[in-house]
């Protein structure tokens, strides 16, 4: 998929794709995110059964939703960061 965001050429065939879900249950069937890094700029891709939508996020979102997305992940990359309980 490509986008313009804010005069910004998103590319998803070019971005890291860092972390999916997916979704299959019957009350939101086939919702799918997948979390993109790019070489300055993070993006969200929300897909379903009605639209296919791709937003700019910020550092500090991207890091939010990869904790919620995948925690071994976040773990690679942000591990040494955290404190633990």
């Amino acid at each position: 998929m490509k986008k313009i965001i804010n005069g910004v050429l998103f590319d998803t065939e070019k971005m890291e794709v860092v972390a999916k879900s997916w979704n299959d249950d019957k009350i939101k069937p086939f919702d799918s995110q997948t979390l993109y890094k790019g070489n300055k700029y993070y993006a969200l891709r929300i897909k379903n059964v009605f639209r296919d939508t791709l937003i700019m996020i910020n550092k500090k979102q991207f890091k939010k939703i990869l904790a919620e997305l995948d925690v071994e992940k976040y773990l690679e990359l942000y591990g040494d960061q955290l404190e633990e309980a």
